[in-house]
């Protein structure tokens, strides 16, 4: 049997209803509020509020998980295009990302060439600083690769289990987490900047869904967390990204790390929302009531032809005499054949006499 939208119930209908209401409200205030050079905000009113409602989402959608009364087993599905259309999105994406990463792991490097070949010690001290930020950098870059094999992995291949996506899965999610760590780092946006923020938020929240697809992969899947957390992360990264790309357009203002960063969130929004309502759509992990049905008839079959025994041994280990096969000769019998032949030789010479 196949679930349709009715395994989201209202959850569905809701997480339209805060995606729209919230990406709207903050692109009103990105377009009319924000201030490019400082990368702050004028008015907050429209951003706390349009921020509220995401809180207010997540809080609500956590919910799922404790309010779904039915365990849910579901059959993955991956040849399909809501999989594949999906996957060639992000998996674009993240090829495009590399491009300033790269750019920003070498521009690094040659400030610390820079700052060493001065030999001041303020030089030296500030090219030590930049010794972490390099190393997340790199990490990030490999990473990426690694995420960006998965996603190609995760396209080609229809198995239901694989021990190789999940290892790839868990890459995605190392990345996602470096490239948080890599904004934190990064001063092209102020580190308490509300757009740095939300960019963090959305990219941890994509980790933790990509932990689940992991977990599919593992075949250790847990449907209500992945639904709950899908909708989540789905709505913390179309906040994040619409906006953005909106303000883009309109005003030629990038508001976020990069514009590949924010082609990014949106893939990451359109895969986790496509992969999540295809869940709506997967058969349910049970045998069908055709096959209980040949299952019962070959039981009942299989008791007629052979029969258990009636009779049980006692508490001593003897049998009752139900128990024991006719066919069968006991030592019992044996005796008692041997007396009667006795008696009828005893009988037999007395006739004689």
């Amino acid at each position: 049997m196949k679930y349709k939208l009715k395994l989201f119930g209202i959850y569905l209908p809701i997480f339209l209803l805060l995606t729209a209401a919230a990406v709207t409200l903050r692109s009103i205030a990105l377009l009319n509020s924000f201030n490019f050079f400082t990368a702050y905000y004028t008015d907050k009113l429209l951003l706390n509020i349009s921020a509220g409602l995401v809180l207010a989402g997540a809080i609500f959608f956590v919910s799922y998980i404790f309010f779904t009364d039915r365990e849910i087993k579901l059959v993955p599905e991956f040849n399909s295009a809501a999989n594949y259309i999906p996957t060639a999105l992000i998996a674009t994406a993240t090829a495009f990302l590399m491009k300033p990463l790269i750019s920003d792991t070498v521009s690094i490097i040659n400030e610390v060439k820079y700052l060493k070949s001065i030999a001041t010690p303020s030089a030296v001290a500030q090219a030590n600083t930049l010794t972490l930020p390099i190393a997340v950098l790199i990490l990030t870059v490999i990473f990426a690769i690694l995420s960006g094999i998965n996603f190609c992995t995760a396209a080609l291949s229809g198995k239901r289990y694989s021990t190789r996506r999940a290892l790839l899965g868990l890459s995605t999610v190392i990345f996602f987490s470096l490239y948080v760590v890599r904004l934190y780092f990064s001063t092209d946006l102020p580190i308490n900047s509300p757009n740095k923020i939300i960019d963090q938020i959305s990219h941890l929240l994509a980790a933790i869904f990509f932990l689940y697809e992991a977990r599919i992969a593992m075949g250790r899947e847990k449907w209500k967390n992945y639904i709950a957390i899908g909708f989540i992360a789905a709505l913390a990264s179309a906040y994040s990204s619409i906006p953005a790309l909106i303000t883009y357009a309109v005003r030629g203002w990038v508001t976020s790390n990069s514009i590949y960063e924010t082609a990014l969130n949106l893939a990451v929004c359109i895969f986790i929302t496509a992969r999540v309502i295809q869940t709506g759509y997967l058969i349910e992990d049970k045998p069908s009531a055709t096959v209980n049905a040949l299952i019962g008839a070959a039981n009942a079959r299989e008791e007629l032809i052979n029969p258990e025994p009636q009779g049980q041994p006692d508490a001593e280990g003897e049998c009752e005499e139900e128990y024991r096969d006719d066919n069968q000769i006991t030592i019992d019998d044996v005796s008692d054949e041997k007396e009667a032949n006795a008696d009828g030789g005893s009988e037999a010479a007395e006739e004689g006499k």
